[in-house]
């Protein structure tokens, strides 16, 4: 028996920048394609034990059906979970219901708020006074993620949600030299696929990282010492680009931004 195995993200990132992205999303590597999704049936359609036209009918599912997809089998049969009955549809029966993303839990984060599902462990130093500052100029929102490069690799410090119109500053940044990945969207959900927690924008995500290199550091001057401080504006005014960045960017995947 053939099983896909695909790569699944939550969210998001929001640009960053003058219109960074950042989205966080986090990675989900299994069976499932669609996690939580309801699919509806174009037809009356056999609920099979096993996928392949000749296995036992569980039941019919009438036509204009909403069903949870649990995963693609493959290319020709899905398995679905209707009203309580587990087994396998054509995939040529199903189309995507009015709201794929029905069954997942809206999240209402405050700006400055860390996404729940990202589990990143929050850096800080305290005898640095660097910042850097957000500032959302529409009304997207956006996930923004400070990557720390070191000796090739790279990290995620810190994380963030800021509401469109919103500002937020992170605070007492440790030194050295990061880039930002970022994910402007809209509708941010949280759902569960084999237990494990996924978020995403689910409606006009964007997906941007910064080429530009951000340097955190401090300089004597004399008589006071200086840190460094930045301040980026984000806006998205469509789901194509970003349309106020003063922070140069360029765009990525959703996979790319949840790795």
């Amino acid at each position: 028996m053939k099983q896909m195995t695909r790569f699944i993200k939550g969210l998001i990132l929001a640009k960053l920048n003058s219109n960074f992205f950042l989205v966080l999303a986090l990675t989900l590597f299994s069976k499932v394609l669609f996690a939580q999704m309801t699919k509806r049936t174009t037809t009356s359609v056999n609920l099979r034990s096993s996928p392949n036209a000749n296995s036992e009918i569980i039941k019919v599912i009438p036509a204009n059906t909403d069903v949870i997809a649990v995963y693609d089998w493959d290319e020709n049969w899905t398995q679905v979970n209707s009203m309580e009955s587990i087994g396998y549809v054509s995939s040529k029966y199903l189309t995507k219901s009015a709201d794929p993303y029905e069954l997942w839990k809206k999240v209402d984060y405050s700006t400055g708020e860390e996404p729940e599902c990202e589990n990143i462990q929050s850096k800080y130093d305290q005898n640095s006074l660097c910042k850097l500052t957000i500032k959302m100029m529409y009304d997207y929102d956006c996930v923004v993620k400070l990557m720390r490069n070191s000796y090739g690799s790279s990290e995620c410090i810190r994380i963030a949600y800021v509401r469109g119109g919103d500002q937020f500053t992170m605070k007492n940044i440790p030194f050295g030299s990061y880039y930002l990945k970022l994910a402007y969207g809209k509708d941010f959900r949280q759902g569960f696929s084999n237990e494990k927690c996924i978020v995403r924008f689910t409606k006009n995500a964007l997906y941007e990282k910064s080429s530009d290199v951000l340097e955190f550091n401090q300089q004597d001057m004399g008589n006071y010492i200086n840190f460094s401080t930045y301040e980026i504006k984000l806006g998205v005014k469509s789901n194509s680009k970003a349309d106020l960045n003063n922070l140069n960017t360029k765009k990525i995947d959703e996979k790319t931004f949840n790795n």
